[in-house]
């Protein structure tokens, strides 16, 4: 008994170690992170948001490298792997992800920025942002519908939204009569 809860324990202290190793990238707040890029001479900034996203609003000198995309590793190795690469999507996610990648891509110096062009937006409300949406018009036309409303907030790379989909055009096709989707 005392032997297995001596293994348990080592593989408990090994797993949080090999865990802890993992992220080998630094994920900073919108000041540090703007910091470091004013001062990184040739900075290469990479938005791994999807294409539409980029054109709605991005940071400055970013290149648009889709983490969804189908060529990202071919992309992002183009880059120079001894320079420091600042990586960023919408909200942190797709970006962390990108960040371990690109650290097993071979970069030396992956900065990830925390919380995304969400963060960076709230913070510098300069940047290249467009609304694309449903204005309040559209809304208030919307509710003096005498149909059922149904608002599908949609995501280019959100994998639940795709899988949604189709369902809501069969029930667009099918409950054309009685309900409303937007």
């Amino acid at each position: 008994m005392k032997n297995l809860k001596s293994i348990i324990a080592t593989i408990i202290i090994l797993f949080s170690i090999s865990c802890s190793n993992s992220q080998n990238f630094k994920s900073v707040e919108v000041a540090a992170f703007k910091a470091t890029l004013d001062k990184t001479i040739n900075a290469q900034l990479i938005d791994v948001r999807t294409a539409d996203e980029f054109n709605g609003g991005h940071i400055d000198k970013a290149k648009n490298i889709d983490w969804n995309g189908n060529d990202f590793d071919a992309q992002a190795t183009s880059l120079d792997k001894t320079k420091p690469i600042f990586v960023y999507c919408l909200s942190g996610g797709r970006s962390k992800k990108a960040a371990a990648k690109l650290i097993e891509l071979g970069f030396k110096e992956v900065i990830e920025l925390n919380d995304g062009y969400l963060a960076w937006s709230k913070a510098n409300p300069q940047s290249n942002t467009t609304w694309t949406g449903m204005t309040k018009e559209e809304y208030a036309k919307l509710l003096t519908s005498d149909k059922i409303v149904v608002i599908d907030f949609y995501a280019q790379w959100c994998a639940p939204c795709k899988k949604m989909a189709p369902y809501l055009e069969k029930m667009n096709t099918e409950l054309a009569s009685t309900v409303t989707i937007h």
